[in-house]
């Protein structure tokens, strides 16, 4: 109870208007919750679904609302329309999600015992057998980095009949893994959620016979980047971020969003002389898809002064892990699990604007497969940064509008404006 109470007044004290800044910053508080709310009610953001391409149309049109000439840019990508996905052995059931690009079964399914892999060693024993691959505690998000592709290199060697994926991580649901755009193997590959971890070792110890079934409609789905451009000057500003993702990605995609679309009409404003260019990319989840195609289009290194990515999870709520309570026990701050990289030309500058904020005080060289900014800067953008954080419940269900607030994100987006500003 005393907890409860300190927590519930530190809450209310950092929620108090104090200084004439705060009621200045107010509107654009409650423009960033209000786009937040609308990023949240737009749906599923999987790339080619209705949600991805409401919120393609909402970005649109409140670009064109700034002044920006847009541009859409069709990419067709692997769509799958699952029918059915589970794991069944006598009486039991198990929900699983079919891994893209989607390697199907029979509808009768497939069947076998199940191998229990819990470090690469033991591969061997999922010969012929389905193999489930318990990855170690992480906060998993892509197939083909850290864990995951130790575990999927090791299993395809022995050639199992199918592969069961389990991200062992702060929750107990099914993650979503970000892959290539061809499937990861010649075996159907689906992700179970750890909380079913228990009864699939209970059926592994007893060699029960499952059956693996993973049935629908694979197809190529138009997904959209969306490109605006203001003309202005010789120089030139980029703003970027990605719009697709796992379930409704508000932490993930929707803090990004909704300082993507300030940021892309405060330019406007702010640097009348600058040309500003500017993308909304689909296909982040299809190995960073979309923004392959979009660089290309943006202006040469030379012409851009800087280049500013939106990556993930800009300001997503922490919480207390308390094992009593089956709600999170949220804290008025945001989670330090994120990171501020930039070029080595932005280094001081970047670490000044975003001094204070828990987890971005130390900028980063940009990293490897960690988002897009690594391929914006291999092609030779020289100032050039991004957030990019990793919470608890990154590429969940639970990743939904509970977990943001626009308080924690204002400042983060007032130290992008002044690291572009200190920029150019």
């Amino acid at each position: 109870m005393a907890l409860a109470s300190l927590a519930a007044m530190t809450h209310a004290q950092a929620r108090t208007p104090s200084t004439k800044r705060d009621e200045e910053q107010a509107p654009l508080q409650r423009q960033l919750h209000e786009d937040l709310q609308k990023h949240s009610e737009l749906g599923d953001k999987e790339t080619g679904g209705e949600g991805d391409l409401a919120t393609a149309a909402w970005i649109a049109s409140r670009l064109r609302a700034s002044g920006y000439q847009i541009e859409e840019q069709k990419l067709p990508l692997p769509y799958f329309a699952t029918t059915r996905a589970d794991l069944t052995w006598e009486g039991h059931k198990i929900e699983v999600k079919a891994q893209p690009v989607v390697v199907t079964t029979s509808p009768a399914g497939l069947s076998g015992k199940v191998a229990l892999i819990r470090d690469p060693s033991e591969a061997p024993l999922a010969a012929g057998k389905i193999a489930a691959l318990v990855l170690p505690y992480d906060k998993h998000a892509a197939l083909f980095t850290s864990h995951a592709a130790t575990y999927l290199e090791a299993a395809h060697k022995v050639k199992p009949a199918a592969i069961v994926i389990v991200p062992v991580g702060p929750t107990q649901e099914i993650i979503g893994l970000n892959t290539r755009l061809k499937p990861m193997g010649d075996v159907p590959i689906v992700i179970m959620a750890p909380r079913d971890l228990p009864a699939l070792i209970k059926a592994a110890m007893e060699e029960k016979t499952l059956t693996l079934t993973v049935t629908g409609q694979a197809s190529q789905r138009d997904t959209v980047n969306v490109i605006g451009r203001r003309n202005a000057g010789k120089k030139w500003l980029v703003i970027s971020t990605p719009r697709t993702g796992w379930f409704t990605c508000v932490g993930e995609r929707g803090t990004g969003m909704a300082a993507f679309l300030h940021l892309a009409d405060w330019a406007v404003r702010r640097f009348p002389d600058h040309s500003i260019f500017v993308v909304n990319s689909g296909g982040h989840e299809l190995d960073f898809a979309g923004m392959h195609a979009a660089t290309p289009l943006a202006p040469p290194p030379e012409s851009t002064v800087v280049w500013m990515h939106l990556g993930a999870s800009l300001a997503v709520r922490d919480c207390l892990d308390l094992a009593s309570r089956q709600k999170p026990f949220f804290l008025p701050t945001a989670d330090p699990q994120r990171a501020l990289m930039a070029s080595p030309a932005l280094m001081d500058k970047a670490a000044q604007a975003f001094a204070g904020l828990s987890g971005l005080e130390k900028p980063l060289p940009a990293l490897k497969g960690k988002g897009e900014l690594s391929g914006i800067m291999d092609r030779g953008y020289t100032q050039a940064f991004a957030v990019l954080g990793v919470h608890r419940w990154f590429h969940t269900q639970e990743d939904n509008l509970e977990k943001v607030d626009a308080e924690l994100l204002l400042p983060v987006v007032q130290a992008h404006k002044a690291l572009m500003e200190a920029a150019v």
